[in-house]
């Protein structure tokens, strides 16, 4: 009785890469906490981006943000509505069972809360209603943000203007 041995190397080869890519997707599979975290930071740098005046009060800082304010447009607010949509469905997707116990657990609350407010309350178009007195319209946004604006350089000071 002859045995063949290319069909046995053969198919311990093919078991070899089988297990291999499975490894590999399970190894750089990254953990929900590291997704949460993940999500998380890019959707505070596109709010920043977004609404770049708000970034001393959310951030602490204004460079390079400085020279721009927000696009106020139907286009831009509908792409950035899309967007708070996209991540929403993504942080819906998730594993949440394993992340109860961690501190990625409060950040999903926080930023799922987040959404699921701004995306409740389209209906009012808030956008539409700064249009009042110097205590709620737009203006007074803008004075606190040039209030805090740093202008130690002239860098910053040519940036602002």
């Amino acid at each position: 009785m002859r045995y063949d041995f290319r069909r046995f190397y053969t198919g311990v080869a093919a078991a070899v890469i089988v297990t291999i890519f499975c490894a590999a997707r399970t190894w750089n599979r990254p953990s929900p906490g590291d997704e949460v975290s993940s999500i998380a930071t890019a959707y505070m740098r596109a709010s920043t981006d977004y609404n770049p005046e708000s970034a001393p009060s959310d951030t602490g800082w204004m460079a390079p943000l400085a020279s721009r304010i927000t696009d106020n447009t139907p286009t831009a607010l509908s792409r950035w509505q899309r967007y708070q949509d996209h991540v929403l469905e993504t942080l819906n997707r998730l594993d949440t069972a394993a992340l109860i116990g961690k501190p990625e657990w409060i950040t999903y609350g926080v930023l799922r809360g987040s959404l699921e407010s701004s995306i409740g309350t389209r209906i009012c178009r808030q956008e539409l209603w700064g249009v009042s007195s110097y205590v709620n319209g737009w203006q007074n946004r803008y004075s606190d943000v040039f209030g805090q604006q740093r202008m130690g350089t002239p860098a910053r000071r040519a940036a602002a203007l």
